[in-house]
């Protein structure tokens, strides 16, 4: 699976926007004690009365997917409906790109979708938060809300099957999200089991397992040639735009031509490091030579306007520049670390400004917040959920769900 793979698992979270920035919704939520009627004075579609044909072929024959449940997540069941919509959607998208892939592939990125959606609420029937009715009434809300952007049940059908969802389907998200919304605000918010106060954070920020760093980036792609075209106006642009156009060239080269461009870089980066071992000054040449826009100057005149990155061992950076980081002492340099992800970094360790930190404190405690939430989930969909597949799950074709 390649990088530009991995990256389209974002992109089709954002093709659901319009649902979740609605509301949640569930055919669970009828189960869980949720009567949607889906009804609007101010609406013309209902959304009881549309229908969308959905088909799943099993070894040649057409299965009945009424109540079929494809998957469950720690207990909790995940609809054939559901599945579809994951389903379809990640293999539009994939097409999209004109990517090669799998059935196995595509069951990948479905599995990784449901995992991210459903962990959330299996954390929620451990923690014995229940769906009630200010919670009934959110959903609604939400449901009504999207049945309002349409003047009929046709209308509404059309864009349901645009989306490759059911009303059911709708219902199940819309749901989902406003259960995901209260067991993030129970269990992560002040007072909630997983809590981080803003004093505990910023005593930490004054240990050594906060640190404060600045590098200069070399990617493989660093020396690549560029034609005329992409060099017009080179000085005037952007780190990000520089960065955008060598990897556009980069990538149009063949292996051969690939290999020798990395070899180029890497002696560019090591040119570097010999500089920045020679006492040059080290803001210099992150402006001569870096190529990350998160080392990019904020004063034009003033190439110690740099901020650098604020960060403990649990933020998502790739893991050589994390242990490259914090194997320095402050003010030491470290030797060339090499990152697959991105080429080579030579990275200096500061001391943490306390005033910036003091001054800034809101912004990286939300910053730490949301780290320690993805650290916290990540672990939890990695090692608390249990699923159990349908035996149809092992036989899915790539043309079996429409």
């Amino acid at each position: 699976m390649t990088k530009k793979i991995l990256a389209l698992l974002l992109s089709f979270s954002c093709a659901a926007a319009m649902l979740t920035g609605c509301g949640d919704s569930n055919s669970s939520a009828t189960s869980s004690g949720s009567s949607v009627s889906g009804d609007d004075s101010t609406s013309s579609a209902s959304g009881q009365n549309v229908d969308i044909k959905t088909s799943l072929t099993i070894d040649g024959a057409e299965v009945d997917t009424t109540d079929l449940v494809m998957c469950t997540i720690n207990g909790i069941d995940v609809s054939f409906e559901e599945f579809r919509y994951y389903w379809l959607g990640r293999k539009s998208l994939l097409d999209s790109y004109e990517i090669e892939y799998t059935a196995d592939d595509l069951k990948v990125f479905v599995m990784a979708d449901l995992k991210e959606a459903y962990g959330i609420l299996a954390m929620g029937e451990e923690n014995g938060i229940k769906y009630e009715k200010t919670d009934e009434e959110k959903f609604t809300d939400s449901y009504s809300n999207l049945l309002m952007q349409f003047q009929s049940e046709d209308e509404y059908a059309q864009w349901l099957e645009s989306m490759f969802l059911t009303d059911e389907t709708v219902q199940q998200v819309f749901y989902e999200n406003v259960m995901s919304d209260k067991v993030y605000s129970e269990l992560f918010l002040e007072g909630g089991k997983y809590y981080v106060d803003k004093d505990t954070f910023l005593e930490l920020t004054k240990t050594d397992d906060y640190a404060r760093v600045i590098h200069v980036l070399v990617p493989y792609f660093a020396c690549t040639e560029l034609s005329e075209e992409d060099k017009e106006g080179w000085d005037e642009l952007t780190v990000d735009k520089k960065y955008d156009k060598l990897e556009a060239a980069y990538n149009k080269l063949t292996d051969e031509e690939k290999e020798a461009v990395k070899e180029k870089s890497k002696a560019l980066a090591d040119t570097v490091l010999q500089k920045a071992k020679d006492g040059e000054d080290f803001y210099q040449l992150i402006a001569d030579y870096n190529m990350d826009p998160g080392m990019a100057l904020t004063d034009k005149n003033d190439i110690t306007s740099i901020v650098g990155y604020y960060f403990t061992k649990d933020f998502s950076f790739v893991q050589e520049f994390l242990d490259g980081s914090f194997a320095l002492k402050v003010d030491e340099i470290s030797d060339i670390v090499e990152s697959e992800a991105y080429g080579y970094h030579i990275i200096k360790r500061l001391p943490v400004d306390t005033k910036y930190v003091e001054e800034n404190a809101d912004d990286l405690f939300d910053e730490y917040s949301k780290v320690m939430f993805n650290k916290t989930y990540d672990d939890y969909l990695e090692n608390n959920l249990n699923i159990e597949y349908h035996e149809y799950y092992d036989k899915l074709k790539l043309d079996s769900i429409k």
